[in-house]
């Protein structure tokens, strides 16, 4: 039967969710979706409307708001605006706005048909509709609309390697990798290896919580719909209002514990603070761990960018590995159609 492509209607979320589940997105994506949980963070987003979310549909439909009992969904495609940098002036007329193509995703029955260059053909139409005059594919963790605590871990990375139909449709599509993103992780109960001055921030530092790093709407709509917590290290005699020499926020990764079976938490937003340096972080980290021990959390996530040497040696000292990398992709010439 011929595939026909559509817009989002109120029924499709079950067969949607199917599809998610049916298609192998691979160990960085949510396994055993739910329609709640896709509801509560893609279709109750502030920015989600029909035009984000493509449908590809096989057999007939008629018009109505729920699928055909004939007809079977076969894949989707969710894309949407990034907002404006902070601080972005001028015409609004004549400003650069990025389209973010978050997921495409192709049943595995008809792959290779082109079905997912039809879907990414029309994401890419539905985002010029919309005034977008850059094209980016696979979202990072300032631009990904849809994907917050559904596919990346802790935040998003842009396509995963651990996805293997991710990369090849980018490419054919026209898509150039943009940058990598390393994907990190951490058994709680690994033995902190520490020099003397990583024992030395613990020894005089104390762990405090604080209020969240960034509170714009667009982070509150994303992250604030996961359980996140920021934790700081600070003098063990500074008052609440004195600077941190360290932060970082925890986000909360019990979606993927049915897959990893592992209680998991991520660790992003790490930065260090005024006097501190590398072995604050350190010294943070481990805090952080001992801390998260205790609540029975055994595995911590990180991610850092791929070509940021020292990060990643800082990050190995810890004890983190890579387990996976992501890849963003971009079109510098929006409006080309895929071939």
């Amino acid at each position: 039967m011929p595939l026909t492509l559509r817009p989002f209607r109120n029924g499709d979320p079950p067969a949607l969710v199917r599809l998610w589940n049916a298609v192998g997105l691979g160990r960085g994506a949510v396994q055993a979706l739910t329609v709640d949980v896709f509801d509560h963070l893609v279709l109750a987003q502030q920015h989600f409307d029909a035009r984000c979310l493509t449908v590809a549909v096989e057999g007939s439909e008629p018009g109505g708001a729920e699928p055909s009992r004939g007809s079977r969904v076969l894949g989707f495609s969710l894309a949407s605006l990034a907002p404006s940098p902070p601080g972005a002036s001028g015409d609004p007329q004549t400003a650069e706005r990025t389209g973010v193509i978050d997921a495409v995703l192709v049943h595995p029955d008809v792959r290779g048909r082109g079905t997912g260059r039809r879907l990414m053909e029309a994401a890419i139409k539905s985002l010029q509709t919309r005034g977008a005059t850059r094209i980016v594919a696979g979202g990072g963790p300032g631009e990904s609309p849809f994907l917050v605590g559904l596919y990346g871990g802790c935040e998003p990375a842009g396509f995963l390697d651990s996805d293997p139909a991710a990369q090849p449709l980018m490419e054919a599509c026209g898509f150039q990798p943009r940058d990598r993103t390393a994907i990190l992780h951490r058994a709680t109960d690994v033995r902190d290896r520490a020099g003397f001055q990583v024992l030395a921030a613990r020894r005089h530092a104390a762990l405090r919580t604080a209020p969240p790093a960034q509170t714009d709407r667009w982070w509150g709509t994303r992250y604030g719909r996961l359980d996140t917590l920021r934790f700081e290290l600070a003098p063990r005699n500074a008052a609440a209002s004195d600077p941190a020499t360290a932060g970082v926020t925890l986000v909360g990764l019990d979606l993927y514990g049915p897959s990893w079976n592992r209680r998991a938490v991520g660790l992003r937003d790490l930065t260090p603070g005024p006097g501190g340096g590398p072995h604050h972080l350190h010294a943070l980290i481990l805090e952080t761990t001992r801390r998260l021990r205790e609540e029975a959390v055994d595995l911590l996530e990180i991610h850092a960018d791929a070509e940021d040497e020292s990060t990643l040696a800082m990050l190995s000292r810890i004890g983190f590995a890579p387990v996976d990398h992501g890849t963003r992709f971009v079109r510098d010439e929006a409006g080309t159609s895929p071939s």
